[in-house]
């Protein structure tokens, strides 16, 4: 974000916030700049003339400042936003931006002051504990902007259950009300818009997220829509008290993250229980496994996986396919 906005024109207000910011961290020197970034740059225009030629920026302390201009910006963008809102509506419910994932601490850090509500899309069956790390640590009320549970790892990762194999849309009927009726145990997350109202007629494999198509009939997903959200806030209202989270797990599924080998909320891996025993088989996108041992003393757990991963590009950066033995 730093170097598309040091290129902008000269005049636009965030051309010049950002290059006072910069020049302000180097001195005021355009020497001492380019020997920090390892890249010559003696004028205003010259980084523009980077971008042109999409020339990296090598050294250490442009990555450096670079987060702390994304930092500075995330500020100014949610404190610039809330007074613009305030000036004309005082008492006017801010939603914020919506997010496609969760956003990193210096975001929520910046938008803490300024947000009533954090808006969120989520197309994962993970809902739950994607957004339960969001509210813990702002302790704002959440608002699903987005869902619906037409996706790949809803349809197309098996269900830690399966003895045959089900189908695309068996699968999507099983996790998503599922999804939802974990959610509606949140005490964060306030509520969610179906995504969306209208789209083509589903044919065999090809869904479409339609509660009704361009006819005006209803689509699959209407009837169990209907059934999961009448039931919703007798679930909610039924564990308000949280003692569910407290119990000892004896049927159910665990959801396991490999947030330091796959750096990614799509990257985990779920294996069920039924009656305080496992079954053999564990899940997950470009990867599966097996349960080679378990226990359980009240609400210890101890298990042992063995893992293949397939070969996986997330963000142009791509893993290669192996295997692991894990013990939790």
């Amino acid at each position: 974000m730093l170097r598309i906005v040091l290129g902008m024109n000269t005049g636009e207000p965030a051309f010049e916030l950002a290059w006072n910011f910069i020049l302000n961290r180097h001195n005021n020197s355009f020497a001492e700049l380019s020997e920090a970034w390892q890249i010559s740059i003696s004028s205003k225009e010259d980084v523009k003339t980077l971008n042109t030629l999409k020339r990296p920026i090598p050294g250490n302390s442009y990555r450096e400042d670079a987060q702390a201009f994304v930092e500075l910006y995330a500020k100014k963008y949610f404190e610039i936003a809330n007074q613009c809102i305030r000036r004309y509506d005082p008492n006017h419910l801010i939603l914020g931006c919506r997010f496609g994932a969760p956003p990193p601490a210096y975001v929520l850090d910046a938008l803490l002051p300024y947000t009533d509500v954090i808006s969120v899309n989520n197309y994962q069956p993970i809902l739950y504990e994607r957004y339960d790390t969001v509210y813990q640590y702002t302790g704002l009320p959440l608002l699903i902007g987005e869902f619906n549970w037409n996706t790949d790892l809803y349809k197309k990762v098996p269900l830690p259950n399966e003895t045959a194999p089900l189908s695309m849309k068996d699968r999507m009927f099983e996790r998503g009300p599922a999804t939802l009726l974990r959610t509606a145990l949140h005490p964060g997350i306030i509520g969610y818009t179906w995504y969306r109202w209208v789209q083509g007629t589903s044919t065999g494999n090809n869904y479409y997220d339609g509660i009704v198509n361009y006819g005006d009939s209803l689509e699959m997903h209407a009837t169990m829509l209907k059934k999961i959200n009448s039931i919703l806030e007798s679930v909610r209202a039924e564990n308000a008290d949280s003692q569910w989270k407290n119990a000892p797990a004896t049927t159910g599924e665990f959801t396991l993250f490999f947030e330091y080998l796959r750096p990614d909320w799509t990257h985990y891996i779920r294996f069920s229980i039924q009656n305080n025993k496992p079954d053999p088989m564990v899940y997950g996108w470009q990867m599966s496994g097996k349960v080679l041992a378990y226990s359980q003393i009240k609400n210890h757990y101890f298990i042992k996986l063995n893992i293949d991963f397939k070969e996986l590009t997330v963000r142009n950066q791509t893993f290669e396919s192996g295997k692991g033995i894990y013990e939790l």
